[in-house]
């Protein structure tokens, strides 16, 4: 029997000023900590669309879908072909397996996380929302697709989550998405 192989860059979204990374799978901006040759970001903590400001004052809400600021010129910094978005294999996985996500947030803001997953058709090809939003993963344990953060402190955190066992790709984009549940107003 042929194993189903998933192939997944990974990428990350951090709305509202979230401070965290996502380092198993790891997330474009933070697979040199894994020792992969690939350029550093010392600010792999801190993909939150160019800050609240930016994000909701100046793009209406609206995010790269790797956490950079929308109004960047595409490719992004962290997108298929910018800085970070180098075509480096994060992990595969099999069609049907249960992801065991390794997430670090450096400053809680409570909130949830999400993840969703773009069957893209070429390597090239751009990550969109829409592409992304066609799969929000589901936990494993049953509870839904959101893996709400109790603990206030800094600190690891590891969702399970399960890939869908008829959805096979060689290009596919993994993003973890942060919403955080502090407040949006600014003072």
């Amino acid at each position: 029997m042929i194993l189903q192989v998933w192939m997944i860059w990974i990428v990350v979204v951090v709305h509202v000023k979230g401070h965290g990374r996502l380092l198993d799978p790891p997330q474009r901006s933070s697979m040199w900590r894994a020792g992969y040759k690939v350029p550093i970001n010392y600010d792999d903590n801190g993909l939150f669309c160019g800050g609240m400001n930016n994000q909701w004052s100046i793009n209406g809400g609206r995010c790269g879908e790797c956490g950079d600021p929308y109004q960047q010129k595409r490719p992004r910094p962290n997108e298929e072909g910018g800085l970070y978005g180098t075509g480096t294999i994060g992990r595969t996985f099999i069609a049907g397996q249960v992801i065991v996500a390794k997430v670090e947030l450096t400053q809680s803001h409570m909130g949830f996380f999400q993840f969703k997953l773009c069957k893209k058709e070429t390597k090239e090809e751009l990550t969109t929302q829409h592409c992304l939003d066609k799969n929000i993963l589901q936990l494993e344990n049953g509870s839904g697709n959101k893996y709400y953060v109790q603990d206030p402190r800094p600190g690891m955190h590891y969702p399970r989550i399960q890939l869908p066992k008829n959805l096979v790709c060689e290009n596919c984009v993994l993003q973890w998405h942060y919403t955080a549940g502090k407040s949006r107003l600014v003072l």
